[in-house]
Parts: C-alpha cells; structure tokens; sequence
C-alpha cells in the first residue's frame, strides 16, 4: 500500500491501531473542515477556533483549505506543520493562521506546483478527552470544489485525481438543502461518478440536516425517531433527481450538524435538542463502524476485485460523454456555419445597397449642381424636365398688322395659357410636390397679367389712336409674363432644390446605416469564423484527449482484471487444498469437520468480495 500512499508509513499512537485513508470531497462552504474535526476528536467547543486557524484568512466563496491537508494530534499544545523544520517547529495559533495563508496565497496565485500532502499538528489542548478511536483517520481534507479562484480549481482538479484511488474511504459532503451535488456533472471528476455502486468505499455525509426547516418540523413531529426513518427520506430525496439509485445507497447516507449551527441547537436544551443529539451520535457511530468495515482485508479484496468493473463502467461512461460532447460541438458548428452563410448574404445584400445608394448620391448631387446653374425659365417646346424647374414658352415676338385691343387681349390669353401649361406640366413631373406648392402662389404670380386683362377689357373703344399707346400696353403684357414666368421659375427651383436636398440628406442618413450594418456583419461573420474555428479545435482536442482516455481506461482495465483473475485463482487453489485435505483426513471426523468449516468460511468471504458484481452489471 505504500506504493498508493506513503501515510501508511506514518507512526501509529499505539502499533495495535488500525489506519483508515479518509478523502473529504465536496464544494465550499458546506462544512467539510467542521466535519473533518468532529470526526477527528476536536472537543465542540473548541471547533470553531480551530476551524479559523485552518481556514487562513480565507473570505466566502473560497474554500477553507488551500492545500491537501493531513490532520494529527499533536504531542503538545502546539501546532506543528510537516512542511516546516519536519514538525519541529511550534506555532501558536496566531502564527499557524499565517503559514495556512501563505499555503492559500501560493495555490490562488498559481505559484505551487506541489501536490504533495501537508501534515498539519493540531494541539492536543483542542481534542475531547475521549476521543481515542479504534481506527487511526488519516483524513485528507482537499480543498472545495467550485472554488472562487480558477488556480484553485485547477488545483483541486489535479490533486483528486492524484489521491482518490489511494483512498480506503471517500466522504463526498455536501449541504442538505441542495442534493443535486451528487450528479456527475456536479461532481466534475469521472474518478466519482461511480459512488452509487460502492457503498463500502463511498459515504455520502448530508451537513446542516437537523436545522433544515423540513426535517425540523418532522423530528419534532416524531415522524423522525431513528436514523433509520431520516436516511429512508433523505434517500428519497435523493432519488427525484435525474436519476434511478439502487437500494444500498440508504447506508451510505449519514446526515450530521456540526459547528456553528449545531451548537445553536444544543445550546437550546430542550426536547428538539436532545433529539437531534440522540439522533446525530448515533449517526456517527454508524459513520465510524462503516470507515471501520471499509478498511477490513476483505473489504479491500472486494474493490479490488471489482475495479477492471468500475473502470468498464468508467470507459462507458466516457464514450457516452465523448459522443455527447462530440455531437454538441458538431451541431454548434454546422449551426455557426449557418449563421456565417446568412451573415455572408446579408452583407453581400448590404454591398449591393451601398453602391446603389452611392450612385443614387451622386445622381443627386449632379441634379443639384445642374439645378445650380439652371437660370433660363424659357424653353422652345415649353417642355419640364425631372429635377428641374418649371419651364414656359418664350414670350411672343410676333408684332402683327392689327395694333388692337383685341390683339394684346389674345396675347394676354396665350400668356395665361402658355404659364397654365407650363406649370402643370412640372407638376406632372414632381407630383410630390404637390402638397408643397400652393395653388395661391400660381394666382399670385398671375395677377400682374390679370390686371392687363382686366385693364384690356375696360377699354370701350377696340382700336388705339396711336400707335405708341398699343406698344406700350403691349410691353405691359409681356413685362407682367416675365414676372409671373420668374416668379414661378423661382419658386420650383426652391422646390426642387429643397426636396432634392431632403433625399439627398435622407439617403446619406440611410447610406451611413447600411455602412454600419455591412460593417456589423462583416465583425459578426469575422466572430463566426473565430468561434468556428475554436470550436474544430476544441473538437479535434475533445477526439485527442478521448483516445487518450479510453487508452488509459483499457490498460488499467486489462491490469485490474489480471488482478481480479488472481484472486479467483487463489479461492479455486485453496478450495482445491482444503478439498484435498477433506478427502486425506480418511474418517478422522474432527479433521472433516475442520475442512467444512474452512470451506464454508473460504465460500462466506468469496462471496462477499463478489458481492456488489451484480450491482455494477
């Protein structure tokens, strides 16, 4: 065993002690040092002072021990540490905080690199004075999982896998109000998934039980009376989980109160009190006669007889977990993938939309420039153009014989006609702008040349009496169709001026959005391929470190089986040597007698070493 684990070499208090390797594995903060000092003797009321010398400063959320800690009673009223001077050392209690510190400050840090196990003296000062056991615990108190700082929990990770096979017995503890501690994934260490089928080396240790609200009210009720009624429901319990356990797990289960809150409740003194001491030292009598039967010769025959099981159970495990982790990277990846071919067309739509809208800017910004310059209200075919002011028939230069009123009165009409049509005609091309435009301003613009008009029909006589007179009505004419003509102008060059403008500044407004969600999925199709790739990499690793596994599993499998092969061997040479002692006694009954009884014995003990194979198939 010393090849496992050194401790064995360690010095007993009296040669005829047995020793017991005790791991104590579970989250922090659930009471896993408490429960590893009442276990070792520590008088209650002294727990808590040595619960903080072992805690090291450390604040919630952190584990109260830094470092695989192996617990001794010291010879004195001193703390001793086997790091230090070999144990020579002395340290008060102040000082033997600070050392536990600095052991904390390495591991956070992530300075250590050491995963050997540190002997810690605890003074004898601390312990009842009747706390002498018949079995030597050598407790290993890891520190708890889910730790706060990632250094530790590495740490953790590599120090359960270095000593949980060394182990005789394994105290998984966790607090009663949360039982779902117990799953595999909880857990985080494959070396624990099998606990359910082991109940001689795994014990389950529920913390916090007798102040739990529910079982409070129950043993107050005495609906709880024995051990017996509390582990049947905390078994049932334990089995809404996801998952079916046998039977046998109801002896592995010892739910306890140690530390603070015990104390709470046996300082109350009454009938509740006195329940729940009776109750919980029961509990840990039964505790200790199980780690005692868990270090008993066959007891250890028996895991070793079924480990090439466990390891199968393991490597079964294993590929279930590698196939489900496999297709959840796969299925990750195709759909990543997916979401990279739509983020890849969508930022090819959103390419196509920019230049579009860059040509659609510049189309504008020539319009406007053109509309600039355009300074003619007067056009030969009296004809608009789209993006361009409205546009009228030149004034008429024809000077006719007839120098009538008549005459400029036609003229007057063709003027009215001629501005009509010609805005009508720009309003046909921007009939968005129809509602920006009031009609008042066309009439606006047409009352110098309807009051020609009405000056024109005022006239009682039709002729003029000098030529000059008609001229000079004339110029009046044509003078009031230049100002309607460039008032109108004026006006729906604003118009057009103003609108183009408008989309010009609203297509720059969506130009800058469609730039940003190109540029959005550009760095989103950029995460994608990152996330796709770390994910073909943490699968071709996930591929590497399972072939890795399965490889280990096969050789501790094959090795462990030559063992449980040997140890058959051995049952069927010593059955065949007390046979062959029966069948040489002749009729020396005593002798027959003897050989019964050895075989009878030889087939008691196999069967136990063989006891739990059904279980595990």
């Amino acid at each position: 065993m010393q090849k496992f684990d050194p401790s064995r070499a360690t010095i007993l208090r009296d040669n005829r002690q047995q020793q017991a390797s005790v791991i104590v594995y579970g989250a922090t903060q659930v009471g896993k040092t408490s429960l590893i000092l009442l276990l070792l003797g520590i008088s209650e009321r002294h727990i808590g002072r040595v619960a903080k010398v072992l805690r090291g400063g450390s604040e919630l959320g952190h584990s109260a021990t830094s470092r695989s800690l192996r617990y001794r009673r010291a010879r004195d009223n001193c703390w001793h540490f086997g790091h230090c001077d070999e144990g020579h050392t002395s340290f008060d209690d102040d000082a033997a905080e600070i050392v536990i510190q600095a052991l904390r400050q390495h591991v956070e840090s992530g300075v250590t690199s050491e995963f050997t196990c540190i002997d810690v003296f605890i003074p004898q000062q601390y312990y009842d004075a009747q706390s002498e056991l018949a079995v030597d615990l050598l407790i290993h108190d890891l520190p708890g999982i889910h730790a706060a700082n990632d250094n530790e929990k590495q740490y953790v990770t590599r120090m359960v896998k270095q000593y949980i096979n060394a182990a005789d017995v394994i105290l998984l503890v966790g607090k009663v109000d949360y039982l779902g501690f117990l799953k595999p994934e909880e857990l985080e260490s494959r070396e624990l998934f099998d606990w359910s089928y082991n109940p001689t080396r795994y014990k389950i240790v529920l913390t916090h039980c007798y102040s739990d609200a529910t079982i409070r009210s129950m043993i107050a009720s005495e609906k709880i009376n024995i051990p017996e009624e509390l582990t049947d429901y905390l078994f049932q319990q334990i089995n809404t989980l996801d998952f079916t356990l046998p039977s046998t797990v109801m002896k592995q289960i010892f739910p306890v109160e140690c530390g603070r809150s015990w104390q709470q409740i046996v300082s109350a003194n009454d009938t509740f009190s006195a329940d729940c001491q009776r109750l919980r030292a029961a509990t840990l009598e039964s505790l200790f006669q199980s780690i005692t039967d868990a270090i008993h010769p066959l007891s250890r025959l028996q895991h070793g007889y079924m480990l090439h099981i466990y390891f199968a159970d393991q490597r079964k495990h294993e590929i279930e977990e590698f196939k489900r982790s496999d297709e959840n990277l796969a299925t990750k990846i195709c759909h990543k993938t997916e979401e990279l071919e739509i983020f890849h067309n969508q930022w090819k739509s959103l390419i196509k939309k920019e230049k579009q809208c860059n040509e659609c800017q510049d189309s504008l910004a020539f319009a406007i420039r053109q509309l600039s310059t355009c300074n003619a209200p007067f056009n030969e075919d009296a004809e608009s153009t789209v993006n361009m002011p409205a546009r009228f028939a030149p004034p008429s230069e024809y000077d006719p014989k007839e120098k009538d009123v008549d005459t400029l009165k036609r003229l007057t009409a063709q003027s009215l006609a001629a501005i009509q049509q010609g805005w009508s005609s720009w309003l046909e091309l921007h009939h968005s702008l129809i509602n920006k435009v009031p009609t008042a301003e066309l009439e606006n613009a047409c009352l110098p040349l309807i009051r020609v008009k009405a000056k024109l029909d005022d006239y009682f006589f039709g002729s003029y009496l000098t030529d000059s007179r008609y001229y000079a009505d004339r110029r009046e004419v044509i003078n009031a169709y230049h100002v309607a003509v460039d008032t109108l102008f004026s006006l729906s060059k604003q118009c057009v001026m103003a609108e183009l403008k408008r989309t010009q500044k609203e297509d720059a407004a969506r130009l800058k959005e469609i730039k940003r969600q190109s540029e959005n999925s550009l760095v989103l199709s950029e995460r994608l391929k990152e996330e796709i790739a770390l994910a073909s990499l943490e699968k071709d690793q996930l591929n590497v470190e399972h072939q890795h596994q399965l490889a280990q599993l096969d050789d501790l499998i094959a090795s462990s089986r030559k063992f449980s092969n040997h140890i058959e061997s051995s049952y069927r040479v010593r059955a065949s040597e007390i046979q062959h002692q029966f069948l040489a006694a002749g009729h020396d009954r005593d002798q027959q007698l003897t050989s019964l009884l050895m075989m009878k014995v030889l087939n008691k003990d196999f069967d136990y070493i063989k006891s739990l194979q059904p279980m595990l198939r």
